[in-house]
């Protein structure tokens, strides 16, 4: 076909790939000169009504999305020639590599980039499932990656042959809608590769079983079409009309990403697609697939095997590894709720705890005027309230023993609840943020944590005593839900502790410098106790409690604020617009903050020197 014009509208120039279906050719329109992708059905195949509804499918599925990480089909239509009929589908020309010859260059995938190319196919599912469109066949040969010229990929996702289409769409989750993308410009051609990566083949594996010999590796496989029962393919697999369901008995996609309910025949929604994105993630993560056997055995394993978990295969972090079997569920209903829902927890699990404790710095950084004034008052409530319950304590209680106990406890409690109060004002001062009003922030703020205190307090003393999972390390963001949210008492606790699961290292981070002042607090205990056994001298004990520290461990108090934004966020971004990016320090002054700061620490010793002579000579 190469120089020949199709249906009068497309010059065929070069020949891209080969298969038993047919081929793509590099071509150009002759109305506008746009280098598109061709793809033809060869006529043998064309005659089949099984095939040729699998390219309406497609080109229905792919003709009514509109997204950056969907690839852009642009035409269909079916073409007279000497042979007979020849359906055709055009569709944007991609310049790069599908997503499993990446994984076979790159064997071990950093997983900040696997949470990136995640994220970007669970936004491209997400839309497909808006409009009422399930996949049903995602696998790393239907995943495009683009250079983005900026050291990373943009995800296409490819292939909705064998989608099912339901046109009232009443199953698929809400989603905001989308902006409109413009048309992406004419690419480098890539070199001709084999048929067998450009398409998906469809087999009849009923009347011609393989032998032992010829059986391939899970991930070796292709598409197929499974007569489980006396209906064929036919009878119902390939219908692309609205009311069109996959017949009972009867399956498509391939074996290794197929969820247990499309494995067995029954009917599939969504949740199916979240499944095989578990799966493409899993291989991504381990290097290998959860369930690598032959087909017949592979579909017994879906239904009553549990895949390996992936921090055992290969050293990753547990919250990852949970991320990814929650995906892998049997259960329909216990998957996450979305693609999106899948892919930011995943995203979150890599590294929502470090974004968070760097944003935390940054922010409160940004804000340092408005947090200085919040802290002094803070800090010093804390240290008059820790002397006078010293003090009541030598009347109130006259065992001394009992004393250096109680009130160091009682200042632990205090130090808790301090950094809970400055956690709440950080929210405070996002949320106040939003109106733009830079002046009297911490006025402002200082005057909404007074009325919020009640509530404060309340929610405090219930987080004490509420058992459960997630008790402590799932208890961070109480603070911020009750600013936010306007909830308070069990259901703030109860509504953090959710928003955490799967976030048990960012939780236990979090504990551990929301603890660290209590944690000496009952140091001194026990030191004061210690004090006591080796002297004896009861009467002349005093009780201590440090406090130096709490200015210090005051900086992470916004790190709760940027885990409930990424948590929280609704599935069009993040919930409060906060600041995501990298820290990026850009002054106009000769030196920034910290070369300044350098530089004084030098003047400073410089000067010191010579002082200290003239002072105190040279002894």
């Amino acid at each position: 076909m190469i120089g020949e014009i199709l249906d009068a509208k497309y010059r065929i120039d070069e020949q891209l790939g080969a298969g038993g279906m047919g081929n793509v050719y590099l071509a150009t329109h002759l109305g506008t000169t746009r280098v598109v992708a061709v793809k033809v059905i060869a006529p043998r195949w064309a005659a089949e009504p099984q095939f040729l509804a699998r390219f309406q499918r497609e080109a229905q599925a792919c003709g009514r999305l509109r997204h950056p990480n969907i690839v852009n089909v642009t035409d269909f239509g079916i073409a007279k020639a000497a042979s007979g009929d020849m359906p055709y589908l055009v569709m944007e020309l991609l310049d790069g590599q599908t997503l499993s010859d990446f994984q076979k260059a790159n064997p071990r995938i950093a997983l900040p980039l696997i949470a990136d190319l995640l994220d970007q196919i669970g936004l491209a599912l997400a839309e497909a499932h808006r409009h009422g469109i399930i996949h049903r066949d995602l696998k790393p040969d239907n995943v495009w990656l683009e250079p983005n010229g900026r050291g990373g990929y943009t995800v296409k996702v490819l292939d909705f042959g064998v989608a099912k289409v339901n046109l009232l769409a009443d199953w698929a989750p809400r989603l905001q809608e989308m902006p409109e993308v413009s048309e992406p410009k004419t690419v480098i051609p890539r070199p001709i590769v084999s048929g067998d990566e450009l398409e998906t083949a469809v087999m009849d594996m009923t009347n011609e079983p393989r032998s032992s010999k010829s059986r391939t590796r899970a991930e070796e496989a292709e598409t197929v079409a499974i007569a489980l029962s006396s209906s064929g393919p036919s009878s119902g697999s390939f219908d692309s009309s609205a009311g069109a369901q996959t017949m009972p008995g009867s399956l498509v996609g391939t074996p290794a990403y197929m969820s247990p309910e499309q494995a067995s025949g029954e009917e599939v929604d969504f949740r199916s697609d979240i499944y095989s994105l578990a799966v493409v993630a899993y291989s991504l993560v381990c290097g290998e697939l959860p369930f690598t056997r032959k087909t017949s055995e592979l579909f017994k394993n879906q239904q009553t095997g549990n895949p390996a978990e992936t921090a055992s295969v290969h050293k990753i972090p547990r919250d990852v590894s949970d991320a990814i079997l929650a995906g892998l569920a049997r259960n329909p209903a216990d998957r996450p709720a979305s693609a999106i829902a899948f892919a930011r927890r995943f995203h979150n699990a890599v590294d929502a705890e470090f974004l968070a404790l760097r944003r935390s710095k940054a922010f409160l950084l940004q804000h340092l005027a408005a947090y200085a004034l919040l802290l002094v008052p803070i800090y010093g409530t804390i240290l008059s309230v820790t002397a006078v319950l010293a003090a009541l304590s030598k009347k109130l209680l006259p065992v001394a023993a009992v004393r250096i106990v109680l009130v160091p406890l009682a200042a632990a409690v205090l130090f808790i609840f301090a950094d809970n109060l400055l956690r709440a004002a950080a929210a405070l001062m996002a949320l106040d943020e939003q109106t733009r009003l830079r002046r009297f922030l911490s006025f402002r703020v200082f005057w909404k944590l007074v009325k919020a205190m009640p509530v404060l307090v309340v929610t405090q003393a219930r987080s004490l005593w509420f058992f459960g999972p997630g008790w402590v390390i799932g208890d961070s963001l109480w603070p911020v839900i009750c600013v936010v949210e306007k909830l308070s008492g069990k259901r703030a606790i109860q509504r953090s502790r959710d928003l955490m699961t799967g976030l048990r290292s960012a939780g236990r981070a979090l504990a551990i410098r929301h603890l660290a002042l209590a944690a000496f607090a009952i140091a001194d205990v026990v030191k004061s106790i210690g004090f006591l056994w080796q002297s004896g001298r009861i009467a002349q004990a005093n009780e201590v409690t440090t406090a130096t520290w709490f200015p210090v461990f005051a900086l992470f108090a916004g790190t709760p604020l940027f885990l409930y934004d990424r948590t929280a966020a609704n599935e069009s971004g993040p919930l409060l617009q906060l600041d995501r990016t990298p820290e990026v320090r850009i002054t106009a002054r000769v030196f920034s903050v910290s070369s300044m700061i350098w530089l004084a620490a030098g003047a400073i010793y410089l000067i010191y020197q010579p002082i200290r002579l003239w002072l105190f000579g040279a002894r």
